[in-house]
């Protein structure tokens, strides 16, 4: 089993010490309308998660993983904003996420042993559909790793 990380996949302490490290407050709060969601405000961050997200959670790390991607990217848009804007935010934080939960090199590597998509969701604590993103932005968008 893959079920042991290893040293260079970030975990959820990980991420909650990136988002402390920007200043950024995570809170727990029912969201009724999304999961999670990141508020610039002036030099302050927050992140707000749904309490319905499983703690320590692949969904977790992921979403968490997301909305740190907008506080390292500085993608934020207001609810206003047109759709090419938000789509464009949007795709910056989940490609942040992706490089930060599943290194392409790591990827490769386990892709190159044959693994199936599930293995790797174990491997890298994701959820089968983000590997499959990540699959997506690196070998068909050409996303290249940082």
């Amino acid at each position: 089993m893959l079920s042991i990380l290893s040293k260079n996949t970030i975990c959820n302490d990980d991420l909650h010490r990136l988002a402390v490290g920007k200043g950024a407050q995570i809170d727990y709060a029912p969201l009724p309308s999304a999961q999670a969601v990141a508020i610039k405000m002036a030099d302050r961050f927050f992140i707000g998660l749904d309490y319905g997200i499983p703690e320590n959670s692949p969904e977790e790390r992921i979403i968490l993983a997301h909305e740190l991607g907008h506080i390292h990217t500085d993608a934020f848009y207001g609810l206003r904003a047109p759709e090419p804007v938000r789509k464009h935010a949007e795709m910056l934080a989940e490609r942040w996420a992706v490089r930060q939960l599943v290194p392409k090199a790591q990827l490769c590597a386990l892709l190159a042993q044959g693994k199936e998509s599930w293995e790797l969701a174990e491997h890298f604590n994701v959820t089968e559909d983000f590997i499959r993103k990540a699959c997506y932005f690196y070998f068909e968008c050409g996303m290249q790793a940082d």
